[in-house]
């Protein structure tokens, strides 16, 4: 897992600061878990986003996709 934040208002928890991680749910994009924080002793929510997930390729192609015809109508 990377240590890296998603962005400056979410900041990533290194795997070994999650105790007791138990398994809540599971959704089209991720899995949903609850973990106590070792440091902070709360308890957190954890989301492990599927990234391959048909969903999340739909989502980059479409993305491709828009950037090609944007690209293409400079051009012209």
């Amino acid at each position: 897992m990377s240590a890296e934040p998603v962005c400056s208002a979410l900041p990533a928890i290194p795997y070994h600061k999650l105790a007791d991680l138990r398994y809540l749910s599971r959704g089209a994009s991720g899995t949903v878990s609850s973990a106590r924080h070792a440091d902070w002793r709360v308890q957190v929510a954890v989301k492990h986003l599927h990234i391959h997930s048909p969903l999340l390729d739909s989502i980059a192609l479409d993305m491709q996709l828009t950037q090609r015809m944007s690209v293409s109508s400079l051009m012209k």
